[in-house]
């Protein structure tokens, strides 16, 4: 073995002891991010999960609709939606599991199994911040966001009709 192998596999093993290989178990939630600057209102029935933002016709930047209290929901629509919106679909621990940009008339989207809860904003407002799939966020930084005075049908403005379809 010449010189330049052996000073190779020498300097291979030494920044083995130096800088150890760690192995995280699989279970180890990624670092929490705050949701500052957008204000969610919360869904507070099955009217509000079933309605969502159909026939909205705008919605503020910095506001968006959390989606909680799933149960069995296991795809979303934009169907009656007015705007693209982003659909951001988060697990119990706060974890993006996926994000979608959704065209008004779109096909259903299937949501990850896993989902506890979704945040409906306007299209690209959770990746402008940063947020990409595998971010968390943090529980405490989704609580605050969350406006309970605020509720769908008083604060996001729909087009006229809507009340005879439901």
């Amino acid at each position: 073995m010449n010189k330049k192998s052996l000073l190779l596999k020498n300097i291979f093993f030494l920044s083995l002891f130096l800088f150890p290989l760690t192995v995280l178990p699989e279970d180890v939630l990624p670092p929490a991010r705050t949701l500052d600057g957008i204000t969610l209102i919360p869904t507070r029935n099955r009217n509000d999960l079933a309605l969502g933002l159909q026939y909205v016709t705008k919605m503020p930047e910095n506001v968006g609709i959390l989606f909680r209290d799933l149960g069995q929901v296991n795809s979303f629509h934009s169907r009656n939606c007015l705007f693209t919106i982003e659909m951001t679909a988060l697990d119990k621990d706060g974890k993006i599991l996926q994000m979608v940009d959704t065209l008004p008339e779109n096909d259903r989207v299937k949501i990850p199994e896993g989902t506890r809860y979704v945040i409906e904003t306007n299209a690209n407002v959770m990746r402008r911040k940063g947020f990409k799939v595998g971010n968390r966020i943090e529980f405490n930084s989704l609580q605050k966001s969350v406006n309970p005075s605020l509720n769908l049908e008083d604060h996001l403005p729909r087009t006229g009709g809507w009340r005879e379809k439901f």
